[in-house]
């Protein structure tokens, strides 16, 4: 079995926003308006990301996955901060 890079939470910092997502936890935001709305979908439970490359595209998305079963996409971009962890053995 070979490593795998496992996604444990994915930020979004710019000025007056702040959303932040991380697995087992309930979504932290931080936005300095009231042109915010927001759903409680409950916990994340998984964060996949994925790459967006084509032709003319270059980078990456993160989709939370909530209790529910919703999900929220967050492509990269200015402020998009991710960590996670390398799980799994090297074959050798």
């Amino acid at each position: 079995m070979s490593k795998h890079w496992v996604q444990d939470s994915v930020e979004v910092e710019n000025p007056y926003r702040y959303r932040g997502y991380k697995v087992g936890e309930l979504p932290v935001f931080d936005i300095q308006n009231d042109k915010f709305v927001y759903q409680n979908h409950g916990k994340v439970t998984k964060i996949q990301e994925s790459s967006i490359t084509d032709t003319e595209t270059f980078g990456v998305v993160s989709s939370v996955t909530f209790e529910d079963g919703a999900v929220a996409t967050i492509q990269n971009g200015p402020g998009y901060i991710t960590s996670g962890h390398w799980e799994g053995e090297d074959d050798a």
